[in-house]
């Protein structure tokens, strides 16, 4: 069974460019903490966040403001570091290179 994804009429704003993201750079959550681990290759960043592509038929059920304790994994030497992130937005693509999935805007937060 899918996982929910809710957009609460957040608009995408970022104008800046996006920049490819290593392809062994990836965040790893639970949501609400408890449940099934996440885990999501980290697709392109921005200076207004970054950015994770989830398939449409995944079980993670996210929403527009949800504020979630990532675990961000970095290709040297598979370093880690746990950043209280919020979704800042949910965009679900039909047709073109992200079709069938949501791009989930990530936001970290600062203590």
């Amino acid at each position: 069974m899918a996982g929910e994804m809710v957009n609460t009429g957040f608009v995408e704003k970022r104008s800046g460019p996006r920049t490819a993201i290593s392809e062994d750079y990836s965040v790893e959550f639970q949501v609400k903490g408890t449940g099934p681990i996440y885990h999501f290759k980290l697709w392109d960043e921005s200076n207004g966040g970054m950015s994770i592509l989830v398939k449409q038929d995944s079980s993670v059920s996210l929403s527009v403001t949800d504020i979630l304790d990532m675990n961000y994994y970095t290709d040297k030497a598979r370093l880690t570091k746990t950043i209280r992130t919020r979704i800042v937005h949910i965009t679900k693509h039909d047709s073109g290179r992200f079709a069938g999935h949501f791009v989930v805007g990530l936001a970290q937060l600062l203590s």
